[in-house]
């Protein structure tokens, strides 16, 4: 059990750092956005799917190639790997915004704050719906494949 574990999140910590540095990216644009816009609900609904598709994209690129290093054993297509990474990043993006309102106004408890709630409550939300997105996306999208007759992990022949 211990073993499954150290396997299943052994790579979090990079995961963790290279989303920290792609949720530092989307979270000053979405402040820049935020200070564009008038922060309605449905703007701040629409700022977070504007950072959320810059964060897919930047965040596939980086954690295919430092997290799960797919360019150096066999796992699945880019095309199955790609779409099914947008979904569980969408779907990410779907608790980071169940999440965000209702920590936006448990945040309006507390004295001024140096920095927007908005900012504060899309930052929480991220981190929590980060722990979903990794567990997928090891278990699943980036999954080894093994060699059916030999059990071993095939490496890209390019």
């Amino acid at each position: 059990m211990k073993r499954k574990l150290i396997d299943l999140f052994g790579k979090y910590p990079i995961y963790f750092l290279v989303g920290g540095f792609v949720t530092a990216v989307t979270i000053i644009l979405f402040d820049i956005i935020g200070r564009l816009l008038q922060r309605s609900a449905k703007e701040l609904m629409i700022s977070i799917v504007a950072v959320y598709t810059v964060g897919i994209v930047l965040s596939y690129i980086l954690q295919s190639r430092f997290t799960f290093q797919t360019q150096k054993t066999q796992t699945r297509s880019f095309k199955y790997k790609f779409l099914s990474y947008v979904a569980v990043q969408l779907a990410g993006m779907g608790v980071t915004i169940a999440l965000i309102l209702p920590i936006r106004y448990l945040l309006f408890a507390l004295p001024t704050l140096p920095v927007s709630r908005d900012t504060i409550a899309f930052a929480i939300a991220s981190l929590i719906a980060s722990v979903v997105t990794y567990t997928v996306s090891k278990m699943h999208i980036f999954k080894e494949v093994k060699d059916p007759k030999t059990k071993k992990t095939r490496f890209n022949q390019k």
